[in-house]
């Protein structure tokens, strides 16, 4: 059940977006972060089958790219939601005891509403593990919280009607209660300090979606930030590390393409391979793919153009010696430029071009045999 568990945390971590470093320290599983993690898995998603979480792959590219949404997302939402402004208002206000709603608006009723559906499309989501869009809708009380305070301007209105702040500070805090409910299967940590915060003992999934989750004169607990700010270098920091681990499970795996069909040998002899040095390398205007060289081939100096300018600055090349093909038709490009020859290049299992060179210095024009 254990494993089962670790299982689900792991799927749950990388699908949901949560940053590894949250559920690993130097590369080992932290046992507490997988027990939270999978305790939001296996009761919010209700997992109805144990077959199904075999079936759920995920690929990096998807990973790094979420995991960067989500780690920025997550502080971002915070300033839409403006947690600690709902809770400070209460504060300086109230003494942080929640208020009694008075007589509401239409408007107040259409916020109430719009919340209060919440629940039923995000467990419908869940329910398809659709863990993505479950999220995304979640977090639509941000984007309601954000919209209901900006109109409402509860500050502007404590200088002259303290009834109708009281009742719109009272639709805030249950929106917040609500989104301490909703994010604990994406969330649990950060919504186990919200509920804190709101000093709510206890909550109940059932309860998501409910107008009342904090009636009056409760009292809260002390407002504080939510999440820490997290950095561009930080962000990028972490997607570095998803794209370095899946640049490694790709050399793990990488196996050379097919072998080509059988030429005869004297198919290969018409072709001249030379040794030629590097005089000049330059980038080509306006073809951000290709660089110019001047080589000399120790007859005459001759012009080679090469799409290598994204694997190579062209003062890297300068001065090294290259192998080329001496006998390929000249190649006219749309610039008027002509390339005399082609630079041979390896590519890598990931794409990347690596420049053939040699183990020790030649006569250019040297040919290859």
């Amino acid at each position: 059940m254990r494993k089962l568990k670790k299982i689900l945390a792991i799927l749950t971590c990388a699908l949901m977006g949560f940053t590894l470093a949250a559920c690993s320290s130097k590369n080992k599983i932290n046992e507490d972060a997988l027990d939270a993690y999978a305790k939001a898995a296996t009761n919010i998603t209700k997992m109805k089958s144990a077959a199904y979480d075999m079936k759920l792959l995920v690929d990096a590219d998807d990973m790094d790219m979420h995991a960067k949404v989500t780690m920025d997302g997550t502080y971002n939402a915070e300033k839409k939601l403006q947690l600690a402004l709902h809770l400070q208002l209460t504060k300086k206000y109230f003494d942080s005891v929640v208020p009694a709603a008075g007589e509401l608006n239409d408007y107040d009723r259409e916020t109430l509403k719009e919340f209060a559906d919440v629940k039923a499309e995000v467990e419908k989501l869940l329910d398809v593990f659709k863990f993505r869009d479950a999220q995304k809708e979640a977090m639509n009380l941000a984007r309601i919280g954000n919209k209901y305070l900006a109109d409402t301007e509860p500050w502007k209105l404590a200088k002259t009607d303290m009834e109708r702040v009281a009742t719109i500070l009272h639709i805030s805090l249950q929106l917040v209660a609500n989104l301490a409910i909703a994010f604990e299967p994406f969330l649990p940590f950060s919504s186990e300090k919200l509920r804190k915060m709101l000093n709510m003992d206890s909550f109940d999934w059932a309860e998501l979606g409910h107008t009342d989750l904090l009636p009056a004169g409760h009292q809260l607990g002390t407002p504080e930030l939510l999440f820490e700010k997290i950095e561009d270098d930080v962000i990028q920091a972490q997607v570095d590390k998803l794209l370095a681990t899946k640049k490694a499970n790709e050399a793990a795996t990488y196996k050379a393409n097919p072998i080509k069909p059988t030429i005869a040998f004297e198919d290969f002899e018409k072709l001249d391979i030379r040794v030629g040095t590097v005089l000049e390398c330059e980038a080509v205007p306006k073809m951000k793919k290709l660089l110019k060289f001047k080589i000399a081939d120790g007859l005459e100096n001759r012009t080679i153009v090469s799409g290598i300018a994204q694997h190579y600055k062209p003062e890297e090349l300068v001065g090294k010696q290259v192998l080329f093909i001496a006998n390929l038709a000249p190649r006219q490009f749309k610039n008027g430029l002509v390339s005399e020859g082609m630079i041979l290049s390896a590519e890598n299992y990931d794409g990347s071009l690596a420049v053939t060179s040699l183990l020790k210095e030649v006569k250019p024009g040297s040919e290859v045999k």
